[in-house]
């Protein structure tokens, strides 16, 4: 069967969803943080955000919905620091 280019990039989307949340998971119990930030375009955080574990998801302390994947890590560290993390 072939699968339309949208049904593709759901699955793709919702594998690296899968992908994100697992890492957070992982670094979540490596490191024990008492706080974390999330930064994601809004589709994309909705769906992390049901697909982290509890432990994850009680230490997120701070949600940014924007899309700021093009640009610098100094400039994103800006706009973290903007929101006071």
């Amino acid at each position: 069967m072939v699968k339309t280019r949208t049904a593709r990039s759901r699955e793709e989307n919702a594998l690296f969803i899968r992908r994100v949340a697992a890492r957070l998971d992982q670094a979540v119990e490596t490191f024990v943080p008492e706080k974390i930030a999330l930064c994601a375009p809004p589709d994309i955080l909705s769906l992390l955000r049901d697909q982290v574990t509890a432990s994850t998801s009680s230490r997120i302390a701070c949600e940014i919905c924007r899309d700021h994947v093009s640009q610098s890590v100094d400039a994103i560290d800006r706009v973290m620091r903007a929101a006071g993390l």
